[in-house]
């Protein structure tokens, strides 16, 4: 004797045994228990039916959404980081009639799925756009247990329009906050990061490794070998005031000129011109090298960066743009360490890629 389970919704699989109505309470389908057709009693061995048409509705909006608004020029603001992700959560967390935990898991897939499109369309390189997907996760791991909640609300009740107007409205959410972000004046605060470290050299050592550097022959970190711009060659020299250099990178090139020599003590430059694949997340400014005896034979030398930050909210995308830019100056400082050789006088003036 084949052993069968309660009465489910055709639609959702949701137990109809003991409702007091004949409308499922979570998809609305109407059953009634003396008609066998009307109901299941099989268990819902394809629970994809449960989640996979929410995921689509819920990555498929967030992907074009993304995409439209990335390739009209609009920077990445609180729509993007934070609206759209929270929009993709909530909407797949109203539509999939499943555990809480397993909505927050679906939700970070979607939020991932929605903003696969920055890597793809070749908008940001690989390691941008991970942390675009790494910022994007909890506004949607929010989105996702607001919408669920929602859903049980709506259901306890009966709301005669549960099925359709909070979708809507979730999905009007996003576009929304993008458009008024378009439409209103924004200031680009201008950042400043800063690493100092002390080098066993005197000050006139370290302005000589600085002087007579051209290009960074060591392997790159990690973080700088999955799509960010690596340096390639570069071409004049900073010896003069005004003196232009142009950085070529494996992505672009940067321009920059000088615009402090203060021999061992400070080495600064502007950036004119830049052209290297992340203009919607950075305007560079420039950097400067500051150089001070600490003691007999040592030397601390603090690397600037400066740019125009573009992404927001900063709250959630500073600590990326800070792990990025301490990485390079690390990179940089090991550089000039003693133990390298110069390679001469005939080389350029400054550090090719002290900018980015």
């Amino acid at each position: 004797m084949v052993k069968r389970g309660p009465p489910r919704c055709l639609d959702c699989f949701y137990v109809l045994a003991g409702l007091g109505s004949v409308v499922c309470p979570e998809c609305g389908r109407r059953f009634d228990l003396d008609v066998p057709e009307t109901y299941t009693t099989k268990p819902p061995f394809v629970r994809w039916k449960l989640w996979m048409p929410g995921l689509l509705l819920a990555s498929g909006f967030g992907a074009v959404v993304t995409g439209v608004t990335l390739l009209a020029g609009a920077n990445v603001g609180w729509g993007l980081s934070a609206a759209m992700p929270f929009s993709v959560g909530a909407l797949l967390g109203y539509r999939c009639p499943t555990r809480v935990f397993y909505v927050v898991l679906l939700a970070i897939a979607a939020a991932i799925l929605a903003f696969s499109p920055l890597v793809a369309l070749h908008i940001s390189g690989l390691i941008c756009g991970l942390v675009a997907i790494g910022v994007t996760i909890v506004p949607a791991a929010i989105g996702g247990f607001f919408g669920w909640v929602l859903r049980r609300c709506l259901k306890v009740a009966a709301y005669p329009q549960a099925q359709w107007l909070p979708v809507v409205l979730l999905l009007m959410l996003g576009p929304a906050v993008i458009l008024a972000e378009s439409l209103l004046r924004r200031v680009d605060p201008v950042v400043a990061i800063r690493t100092s470290r002390v080098i066993e050299a005197s000050p006139a050592a370290v302005w000589e490794a600085l002087r007579f550097y051209d290009e960074l022959d060591d392997p790159p970190p990690m973080l700088f070998r999955l799509g960010m711009p690596r340096p390639v060659e570069t071409t004049g020299a900073l010896e003069r005031i005004g003196d232009e250099q142009v950085c070529v990178f494996t992505t672009g090139r940067v321009t920059k000129r000088l615009t402090q020599c203060d021999a061992p003590r400070r080495l600064a430059f502007a950036v004119t011109r830049q052209r290297i694949g992340f203009e919607r997340s950075v305007t560079l400014r420039g950097g400067s090298f500051d150089l001070e005896p600490v003691g007999a034979g040592r030397t601390r030398v603090t690397l600037t960066t400066e740019y125009d930050a573009l992404l927001r909210p900063r709250f959630m995308w500073t600590p990326a743009e800070r792990l990025i830019v301490h990485t390079l100056h690390e990179y940089i400082l090991d550089a000039i360490a003693p133990g390298r050789e110069a390679p001469g006088p005939e080389a350029p003036g400054a550090v090719a890629v002290a900018g980015p």
